[in-house]
């Protein structure tokens, strides 16, 4: 639709489809619809007294999506150890698409990518043009890893066993539609064989938590002369599938978590671990071998920040115990120092003190109304003591020199006959809790500095605090 303004003169007009004159004179045709698909160039001329303005312009008529294909993989193709899906696109005139999503199992895939990880793939592809004419297409495949053994669990033969082949990547199918364990390329030098046992119900694993599913694995890896293998390269890679009818009343999906049984804790342990509501699968990456399972632990706090942390271990340990928790923001500060009426919280849930005594201090209103209970017990106890002023310090920072007295009044720690651990600077505490200091390196509680120390006075940080706790509950407290 073409508007020319020459004012009130008579103009000549001169308009031209692809070369080919279609309009001249002085007034402007109606509307002119264009129907056929292709490229064209309009050119317009108009002249006044001797004066003329020109006017170019090309323009496409596309009514024709783009087209997809997918290389390298076929719909409902099986592939052997690796597969590498590549999706070209062609559109008859647009050489830069509007819109391109390429997802591989929901998540963006970078086309060309080889897959080498084992399973069941959905790739997803949709180009828009620049005139909006869209192209959907989805493509399903799976590929299989050699050595992986896929057996379907019968109650008269519930163990699943194979060969991981050496430094090759292996999918385990430890249940078709639940589980999954993957082992990166490179994680073994050797042969290594796997046996999944699924325990029978009625197993005694506890009661923490809410149960998800019925199904709970104990994961053996060994040597082809049998030993147990319980350290590797690389950690493993643990995929659960949930069903949200599985889910109890008031259990929400994000309360999912992936844990392990810990036959010294007597307690299922949260696992760090990433969940997809969307998918319904649950990923943890793990170092260890025990027995694994998914359940519902409302009000697990998120620890944002112990991701990378040295002792998330220990705190994760701690929080699936109850002991502690993070912060209103979901973090638990591993690297700040903790104060002394935290520690109390953490002492008497640890080691579930009680005590009906009392005890006066000077400083007692500087106690947070949330811990006054934790000091009262705490200070009742010995797990704290008082300073020459009968301060009892809630607010300031926990030391080192704190831990051992607490561990002298309630750890209960026994000798194991070992005394190579000596540090320097043991006269600057009483005698009794130099002998303590002793019993804490025995039970790998406590380990002195790289010059021979101990260093009392020192100030705790929290995750060192989560790994001393947590290392006492498994060694110290037998």
């Amino acid at each position: 639709d073409l508007g020319i303004d020459t004012g009130d003169a008579e103009a000549n007009i001169s308009l031209m489809w692809n070369e080919t004159g279609m309009f001249t004179g002085p007034e402007l045709p109606e509307p002119y619809k264009l129907e056929g698909e292709g490229r064209y160039e309009l050119d317009i001329t108009a002249s006044l007294g001797g004066y003329t303005a020109e006017k170019h312009m090309g323009f496409v008529i596309d009514q024709t999506p783009p087209e997809i294909r997918v290389e390298g993989v076929e719909d409902q193709g099986i592939y052997v150890n690796s597969a590498k899906p590549e999706v070209v696109v062609t559109d008859n005139f647009s050489q830069h698409l509007q819109e391109l999503t390429i997802l591989l199992n929901g998540e963006e895939y970078l086309s060309a990518t080889r897959i080498s990880t084992g399973g069941d793939y959905e790739l997803y592809a949709k180009a828009v043009d620049q005139a909006g004419n869209a192209t959907e297409i989805t493509v399903n495949f799976s590929v299989e890893i050699e050595g992986t053994r896929y057996r379907v669990r019968h109650d008269e033969d519930p163990a699943i066993e194979g060969i991981i082949p050496a430094g090759e990547e292996t999918l385990i199918l430890m249940d078709p539609d639940f589980a999954t364990l993957r082992v990166p390329a490179g994680t073994f030098d050797d042969d290594v064989q796997y046996k999944i046992v699924p325990n029978a119900e009625g197993d005694d694993f506890g009661t923490s938590g809410v149960k998800i599913g019925d199904d709970i694995y104990q994961i053996e890896l060994l040597t082809e002369e049998g030993i147990q293998i319980q350290s590797f390269k690389q950690p493993l890679t643990l995929t659960f599938v949930y069903k949200e009818e599985d889910l109890p009343a008031g259990v929400e999906e994000e309360d999912i978590e992936i844990c392990y049984w810990d036959e010294d804790l007597n307690e299922w342990v949260v696992v760090p671990s990433t969940i997809n509501i969307e998918t319904n699968t649950i990923i943890a990456h793990i170092n260890h071998l025990t027995v694994f399972s998914i359940l519902a632990k409302g009000g697990f706090p998120t620890l944002r920040d112990c991701d990378n942390h040295w002792a998330r271990g220990h705190i994760y340990q701690l929080a699936s115990l109850g002991i502690c928790s993070g912060d209103d923001k979901g973090n638990y500060n591993p690297e700040q120092p903790i104060t002394r009426e935290e520690l109390a919280k953490i002492l008497v849930n640890a080691l579930n003190l009680e005590s009906t005594g009392q005890t006066e201090f000077a400083d007692d209103s500087n106690v947070s109304d949330w811990a006054k209970e934790y000091m009262r017990v705490a200070l009742a106890t010995g797990a704290l003591e008082l300073d020459g002023n009968q301060m009892a310090r809630p607010q300031d920072y926990a030391t080192r020199g704190d831990l051992i007295v607490a561990a002298n009044a309630v750890f209960g720690l026994k000798d194991l006959g070992s005394d190579d651990m000596q540090f320097v600077d043991l006269g600057l505490l009483k005698p009794e809790l130099q002998e303590t200091v002793r019993l804490l390196a025995q039970h790998g509680i406590m380990r002195g500095y790289g010059n021979g120390t101990i260093k009392p006075n020192n100030r705790i940080l929290r995750g060192e605090l989560a790994k001393m706790i947590a290392v006492f509950l498994k060694n110290g407290s037998r």
